[in-house]
């Protein structure tokens, strides 16, 4: 099970080390104090630090981050199927550069030796907690808080790993489906193993820093993050290559280790406390898609969560936020242009209609054009230009009673070249504004003959069908 990742991916591991730096401009996700992620020290992990810190309680709190670089991806495929064995899945990203930068908010009380004088004696919003054991003096109720920046950059970074997903086919195959409909224990029931036999992590650390923000600092703390960030600086420009390949067998070794351990137990929990249900032959009715779930969640995801806005954006991301795609068709490679894309202002799919059990709806409005704003509308529009006049050229030939070749060619020719010259120069556009688009499907599903179904039956030709 412990096999390293293939040769290939071997040397597209060391190709990507080797590539420069991306220096480009890059795409940054910012998260706020409205997503602040807190995280609490506790007594134990405090007096493991320091026993003067044993009777305090200190916190930690990320306050914002911004991750920057996903843009320089360079590679990616996901859980590719191996020729190996057909129970391995592996993967690969890599990205060009990659940097976080965390705004760290800190408090820690009862350490006056932190605080200058001055703070200890004016400030009025240091924050009063119990005094540190063995220590009588009030000045030790002061908390220190600080504010810090850190700064990781990274480049060069390649992620591959491997994953044993070894499924049971005959017993998946043998479920029948609702059985698996049921929830996730009969999945599971078919799931052997699941571990990582491989994880490799390349990258270069470009730049790693801490910055001193503002707080009740003094002095000497300034002093001790100073020295903090010039020994990261030191260790990252006198170590790097060692740093690497420390990184590299710190996955490999603990980190895969740890999450097989947690994959392990989780798959193990997860069958204990999911249990797979016999099969019970549903009697003979039709699904209500009022009462689906799997409806309910389309529903809620399609019309809902994405709804037009989503169709949109996701339209004007595929197209450069043009919303217009361009290609040829037919033998002459006519071109026609599809624009308006990103123009949805009404989307409902498969919404269950009321009173019918197993009518689904369907609206999709495009070509938004609102009648108070003109200059605002975006109609969806359909253009096609026919090729250039050489894929309209005829080869001439010869009725029947012609007496001449020469004469019928030239006749022809002629023809072809006008009826050519129309057609190029000929040019067909329509504009739709405000275009609705209705359709009532009437879908009837026997739960008896789907419920009898196994898994297996899913790829057999006709098997779902029969049951409409």
């Amino acid at each position: 099970a412990n096999q390293p990742i293939a040769d290939n991916v071997g040397k597209d591991l060391l190709l990507a080390r080797k590539m420069p730096a991306y220096q480009g401009d890059q795409q940054c996700i910012t998260i706020g104090n409205d997503a602040t992620i807190s995280t609490h020290l506790t007594r134990e992990l405090l007096a493991r630090m320091s026993p003067y810190l044993q009777d305090s309680l200190s916190s930690i709190a990320v306050n914002g981050a911004e991750l920057c670089g996903l843009s320089s991806i360079q590679t990616l495929y996901i859980l590719d199927p191996t020729d190996s064995n057909n129970v391995t899945l592996r993967s690969l990203v890599s990205w060009d550069y990659l940097s976080v930068e965390l705004s760290v908010h800190v408090d820690i009380p009862g350490v006056s030796f932190l605080i200058p004088t001055e703070e200890l004696a004016l400030s009025p919003s240091a924050r009063m907690t119990g005094p540190i054991r063995g220590t009588n003096s009030a000045s030790s109720n002061k908390t220190y808080s600080e504010e810090l920046s850190f700064l990781l950059a990274l480049s060069n970074i390649t992620l591959a790993f491997d994953v044993i997903a070894a499924v049971d086919s005959n017993e998946l195959n043998d479920l029948y489906l609702d059985q698996l409909a049921q929830g996730s224990g009969c999945w599971l029931s078919a799931i052997d193993e699941l571990s990582i036999p491989s994880l490799q992590l390349h990258l270069n650390i470009s730049k790693i820093k801490i910055t001193q923000l503002e707080g009740t600092a003094g002095p000497l703390q300034s002093d001790i993050v100073e020295l903090l960030d010039n020994a990261l600086l030191l260790v990252v420009e006198g170590f790097r290559p060692l740093l690497t390949e420390l990184i590299d067998g710190i996955a490999q070794g603990p980190l895969r280790s740890g999450l097989n351990v947690f994959l392990n137990e989780s798959l193990v929990a997860a069958k204990e406390q999911n249990s797979c249900a016999a099969h019970n032959s549903q009697s003979d009715r039709y699904v209500n898609w009022a009462n689906n779930s799997f409806i309910q969640k389309f529903d809620h995801i399609v019309n809902e969560v994405i709804g037009p806005d989503g169709v949109n954006s996701i339209l004007s991301l595929i197209t450069n936020g043009t919303g217009a795609v361009a290609f040829s068709v037919g033998k002459g490679n006519s071109q026609v242009e599809l624009a308006g894309l990103n123009s949805f202002y009404s989307l409902s799919l498969l919404q269950p209609a009321s009173p019918v059990s197993f009518d689904l709806e369907n609206f999709i409005g495009v070509g938004f054009c609102p009648s108070s704003n003109k200059t605002v509308c975006n109609p969806i529009r359909i253009s096609i230009s026919p090729a250039t006049s050489e894929s309209y050229s005829l080869s001439p030939t010869l009725p029947r009673g012609s007496t001449t070749f020469k004469e019928v060619s030239t006749f022809d020719s002629v023809v072809a070249k006008s009826i050519a010259d129309i057609l190029s120069n000929f040019k067909l556009s329509l504009a739709l504004s405000n275009f609705n688009v209705y359709l009532d499907l009437l879908v009837k599903v026997s739960l008896e003959t789907l419920s009898n179904l196994t898994f297996g039956q899913l790829g057999t030709t006709g098997c779902v069908a029969s049951s409409v």
